[in-house]
């Protein structure tokens, strides 16, 4: 039987690609009222349960922005219009 010296191991291309810094999860930390710590310990994983409702927040937000800037503009006076 011939035995096989060369099994595996590490090759060009294999493995996990390396992440942008900019992708990388950082780990923080913040101070929570106990009401918000219970909420987030019934609703596992935490992170990703914050992660959602800020970004949820932060799209909302955005939203009424670009909103109150659309009424902003449209009814904004101009010059000249002073009739």
């Amino acid at each position: 039987m011939i035995k096989k010296d060369n099994r595996g191991g590490a090759r060009e291309g294999a493995g996990r690609k390396k992440m942008l810094d900019c992708e990388k999860k950082k780990r923080v930390t913040y101070a929570l009222s106990p009401d918000v710590i219970a909420f987030l310990n019934n609703h596992r994983p935490a992170a990703q349960t914050l992660e959602r409702a800020v970004r949820e927040l932060a799209a909302s937000m955005d939203k009424a922005s670009s909103t109150a800037s659309q009424f902003e503009a449209a009814y904004a006076k101009k010059p000249g219009d002073d009739k």
